[in-house]
């Protein structure tokens, strides 16, 4: 695909009419109309959907959108290198993490990516369900958790342990458990679909399988770790997440004598052949956050 025909397609999206794009692009109608043509023609589909009175993507064109203007970026990226002999990155990073990554470590890492490269910008969106990074604009990711086989790349940063723990109001009414199975007649918070699953505990390597029932299922870890702190249940989570409450006694840890699963902490690219400057530089700013893998203090 011709980058040219590439920004013209983004611009008559943004600007809503062929007309509007020719006049910002400073370009004839006719040849924005052809080379948009001459675009879907290659590519074997609609893009823009044409009526008298407006303009609408089809599902194709919502899907090469973002593509094409990561595409434009990258280009105005290394014509900006060049030009300025700098090699400096610049520019602007769009990145996805959870809710509870970004609180506990976000701070630090917005701070110390602006001490290292003051030129790049960073819009940080937290969100806690899973995202398709290319479809919806993301430069890259932080997931918690293993990664599906999806031809994405991934560095992973760090491993937390998982560990269940439960509020002492919860404790208090139904007692402690003193052995893995005692954890199935304890209402569960679970991340994924119910009403019965498993959870993976170990003492000295060897694996323990704890059924449990689950009162609840969500897709966010904040809201597991607020309802596990009012009582609804027992809860699953990375102690990176619980740490501070485990200290302040806001919970309890659960069959102390046993370990959990380590989950990878990882951000995901989109692609190792298409990684700009600017987002290998955050990369390297995001690594030196957990030095050997570990997770600092929160």
């Amino acid at each position: 695909m011709d980058i040219n025909t590439l920004r013209e397609f983004v611009a008559v999206v943004k600007a809503g009419s062929f007309a509007s794009a020719a006049a910002e692009l400073g370009t004839p109608k006719s040849t924005v109309s052809k080379r948009v043509q001459d675009l879907e023609a290659d590519l074997g589909v609609r893009l823009i959907e044409r009526t008298t009175r407006a303009l609408r993507l089809s599902a194709e064109g919502a899907a090469l959108l973002p593509r094409a203007e990561r595409i434009l970026s990258d280009a105005r990226e290394a014509e900006r290198l060049i030009a300025s002999g700098s090699s400096e990155p610049e520019g602007h990073l769009r990145i996805r993490m959870p809710s509870l990554f970004a609180q506990a470590f976000g701070g630090r890492i917005i701070a110390d990516c602006y001490a290292a490269h003051p030129k790049i910008t960073l819009e940080i969106v937290l969100l806690d369900r899973d995202v398709d990074l290319l479809a919806e604009g993301f430069d890259g990711g932080v997931f918690i958790g293993p990664l599906d086989d999806s031809g994405r790349a991934a560095r992973i940063l760090a491993e937390a342990e998982t560990v269940p723990v439960a509020a002492p109001q919860l404790l208090e009414t139904q007692g402690h458990p003193d052995t893995a199975d005692d954890l199935s007649r304890f209402p569960a918070l679970i991340m994924g679909r119910g009403p019965e699953i498993t959870w993976s505990l170990f003492r000295d390597g060897r694996k323990i399988k704890a059924k449990v029932n689950a009162q609840a299922s969500v897709t966010s870890l904040y809201v597991l770790k607020e309802a596990a702190l009012a009582g609804a249940g027992i809860a699953y989570l990375p102690e990176f997440v619980v740490e501070r409450h485990l200290a302040t006694g806001e919970l309890t840890r659960l069959l102390p004598d046993l370990t959990g699963v380590r989950i990878p902490i990882s951000f995901v690219y989109p692609s190792p052949h298409s990684i700009t400057a600017r987002l290998r530089a955050f990369i390297d700013v995001l690594t030196a956050q957990f030095p050997d893998r570990g997770l600092p203090p929160v």
